[in-house]
């Protein structure tokens, strides 16, 4: 694979030209934990509603019907079309790191990773009771009550999950969408126990657009205790067709699209504008889509055919992505880092997804390279690391220590990366073409 060098402002250095080679201070933004329903979450649950989660673990152990699991089953039709799919697909499912913290930070020292955005769906049939895959709102058959249990059980095994090194986990957080009210409670609750940011689901039919003002006291109390809403891939509704021929490629298509729409909704509902301290986070999107977006909002804020200009909206819509919005390109591929200053360089952060088999892991520095050598080494520490610490709220000092121990030196990024060390089988950091190859 012949790299060349990535352009730069005039100026700016790579680490070999610079001089500068402390080791980079590396924050995913995405990443995985996956609690056994049974054994993990269980104890958490409850005791008047054992029963129903008894239940559920009945059926999501015999039917496989909900949500999680068959996205689950989505994947691994996907992972089936070769062997060495399948057998990253099974060390993804069979990662200790998904629900042993020593042993997820082992992984995250090895891979030089100093902190990590934790979300759940760890690909290993373990999903969140009552809500099934983690990043959505769960299923509108079952009861908006046991969903609030939910998102409270998990909230509580998270919160004690990242207790040991809060400083390197940012613990996301479940709300029941659905009740403003539980949602705010839910969120002081696990503010308090330690958890460091929202999840936001991705905008449904079945609940209210996020400019309806009915969501007024939840950007509140997130702007007031400066916590980020994030938004995963694959949290929204289902494309049409999903369980038909060629669902999964309808899928593939279409769920980070769908997973996308809260940032029209927030910008153009006037949320930023009446809330500017906030700040929303899209994780594992990619970021190849962001100017082209922007584009379009920016000509329906200007257009003469229709009223879409102020008072509703003072300012235009890629004001408020560059100050309120930013983009997760889990597994940064090099053409995204590329685009760098048209997605806005200090609102473009870098994922590993763990452990994922289309994530970095466990080839982050081969990946790193393949995205980053030749590369301005300021740019890239905000990129992989620094533009994080500020959305996320993280020790700036505690974790510069550390990266100083386990990080990956820029002159050891800085070496293009020829085919013969890729890995058997690459993730997709190490894509060319678009969103997927």
């Amino acid at each position: 694979m012949e790299i060349e060098r990535i352009p730069r402002d005039e100026g700016a250095a790579s680490s070999s030209e610079s001089g500068s080679d402390d080791p980079y201070l590396l924050v995913t933004v995405d990443s995985h934990v996956g609690p056994s329903l049974e054994r993990q979450l269980r104890p958490y649950c409850p005791q008047r509603y054992l029963a129903d989660f008894d239940e559920f673990v009945r059926r999501e152990r015999l039917d496989k019907t909900d949500e999680a699991s068959a996205m689950l089953e989505r994947r691994k039709a996907l992972f089936t079309r070769s062997e060495l799919a399948e057998q990253a697909l099974l060390q993804a499912s069979e990662c200790p790191g998904l629900q042993d913290p020593e042993i997820r930070r082992q992984h995250m020292d090895a891979d030089g990773i100093a902190a990590d955005v934790i979300f759940a769906g760890g690909l290993n049939n373990e999903p969140l009771p009552f809500i099934g895959f983690g990043a959505n709102a769960g299923s509108t058959a079952v009861p908006l009550e046991l969903r609030a249990v939910g998102a409270r059980i998990w909230n509580a095994w998270l919160a004690d999950f990242v207790s040991v090194d809060p400083w390197r986990h940012v613990g996301v957080m479940q709300i029941p969408i659905h009740d403003v009210s539980l949602a705010v409670q839910e969120i002081e609750r696990s503010r308090s126990a330690g958890l460091a940011a929202v999840n936001l689901p991705a905008p449904r039919s079945d609940f209210p657009s996020f400019a309806d003002p009915v969501y007024e006291p939840l950007w509140n109390i997130c702007e007031e205790l400066e916590l980020p809403l994030v938004t995963h891939g694959g949290a929204g509704e289902q494309p049409v067709g999903v369980n038909g021929p060629a669902g999964d490629l309808f899928f593939s298509v279409e769920n980070h699209f769908l997973s996308r729409r809260g940032l029209w909704h927030l910008i153009f509902g006037g949320v930023f504008e009446r809330h500017p301290g906030l700040r929303f986070v899209l994780c594992e999107q990619r970021s190849h889509w962001v100017p082209e977006t922007l584009r379009d909002l920016d000509s329906l804020w200007l257009s003469r055919a229709r009223d879409y200009s102020p008072p509703v909206l003072p300012r235009l819509p890629s004001e408020y992505w560059r100050d309120n919005c930013f983009v997760g390109a889990s597994f940064m591929a090099r053409f995204e880092f590329e685009m760098r200053d048209q997605v806005g360089l200090p609102n473009l952060l870098w994922g590993s997804d763990y452990p994922h088999p289309e994530g970095t892991w466990p080839y982050t520095e081969l990946a790193l390279r393949g995205t980053f050598a030749g590369a301005p080494t300021d740019e890239v520490r905000q990129v992989v690391g620094m533009n994080a610490v500020k959305v996320f709220n993280l020790d700036e000092r505690k974790l510069t220590s550390l990266a100083n121990k386990i990080g990956p030196r820029p002159s050891a990024v800085d070496v293009p990366l020829s085919d013969s060390e890729l890995p058997d089988y690459p993730g997709q950091a190490f894509r060319a073409l678009g969103a997927y190859a």
